[in-house]
């Protein structure tokens, strides 16, 4: 159990994280993932971000890529659908 998953359960939560494929953001998916939560990992960087949701499922279905690209309100429209209806 991570020290996250302690003082803020995230078990049956989604966390939505945008940029996810490196810096940051990846820590932030880390961590969460660590706590509990089921990942949407949207990023630009499909190959970077293909690989960190593969290192993050870990042999669990706990996190999954859309390629995005947050400067195209359509595109955010339609992820945050398909999101939703996964």
């Amino acid at each position: 159990m991570s020290q996250l998953s302690t003082y803020f359960p995230l078990k049956n939560k989604v966390a939505l994280i945008t940029g996810a494929a490196r810096g940051m953001a990846l820590q932030i998916a880390c961590a969460l993932s660590a706590a509990g939560a089921r990942l949407a990992i949207l990023d630009g960087l499909e190959r970077e971000g293909r690989i960190i949701t593969g290192l993050l499922n870990d042999g669990q279905a706990k996190a999954k890529f859309w390629r995005l690209d947050v400067s195209d309100g359509n595109a955010v429209q339609r992820v945050i659908a398909a999101v939703e209806a996964h």
